[in-house]
Order: structure tokens, then C-alpha cells, then sequence
């Protein structure tokens, strides 16, 4: 069921089982679908993500390819914070901005005119999980 627009879903208590939820529900086959394409990314320098949950796919991301910087949103503050623990222990902090907001209401800012200039966070190419 979808929450009303206005009224963001609140995956708040989700955020310590998650993993565990989502691995009885599906067992390894997410895991594995979450990593597959992660090597076609090695030529990325900056990326968004989409509600990735508790930040295993930001986590490993950032982790294999250290020239990534990367801007993640989540309605979940919960969330959110699991995801900053993940990629705190990857030591990649520095290269990470993160967006408390409804995903129904936010709208991506526009790229700047030049394309030869380097992306803010928030307006890279997308690079999206959708786990949450």
C-alpha cells in the first residue's frame, strides 16, 4: 500500500532487520541481483542513489571505486543512518552527501550548462537500488 503523497512511508523500525528480512524473503538471489552490474560503473566519478535501504549497494560502490563520489536519498532517517554506518566501516565518508526526503516529491535539480564541468552530487547521473 502506498502512503498519500504528503504523508512519506515510514520504513524507520525496517532499518535494523532489514537485511535479515530481506534474505527470508528472497534469500541470496537480491544480493546477488544488487552487485551484478557494479563493474559496468568503474567509469562513474559521481552517482545517485535511490532509496538503497541500509546502504549495502552505496557501501560496496563506494568501496570499489575510490574516485566515486556519490549523493544518496532515502525517506528513512533510519535508513539513512544505516547506510552512514556502512560506509563509514568502507572508510568512505568523504565521498558521500546524503537527502532525508519523500522520493514522490523530489525533483532532480538541472544539470549544469556545460557538460564538460563536473556534476554537484545531486545532479549526477543516476545510478540506482531500489530496496527500500
Amino acid at each position: 500500500m502506498t502512503a498519500p503523497v504528503g504523508t512519506a512511508p515510514n520504513f524507520n523500525r525496517l532499518a535494523a532487520p532489514y537485511r535479515w528480512m530481506e534474505y527470508l524473503s528472497f534469500g541470496p538471489a537480491l544480493e546477488r541481483c544488487r552487485f551484478h552490474f557494479l563493474s559496468r560503473l568503474a567509469h562513474c566519478r559521481s552517482g545517485l542513489v535511490l532509496g538503497d535501504g541500509d546502504g549495502r549497494f552505496t557501501a560496496r560502490l563506494l568501496a570499489a571505486y575510490p574516485d566515486l563520489r556519490v549523493h544518496a536519498i532515502d525517506g528513512s532517517p533510519a535508513m539513512l543512518a544505516a547506510l552512514r554506518r556502512r560506509v563509514a566501516a568502507a572508510d568512505a565518508t568523504h565521498r558521500l552527501t546524503t537527502e532525508t526526503t519523500d522520493l514522490r516529491l523530489w525533483s532532480a535539480p538541472s544539470a549544469p550548462p556545460n557538460p564538460s564541468l563536473p556534476l554537484p552530487p545531486t545532479a549526477s547521473p543516476p545510478i540506482s537500488s531500489s530496496t527500500a
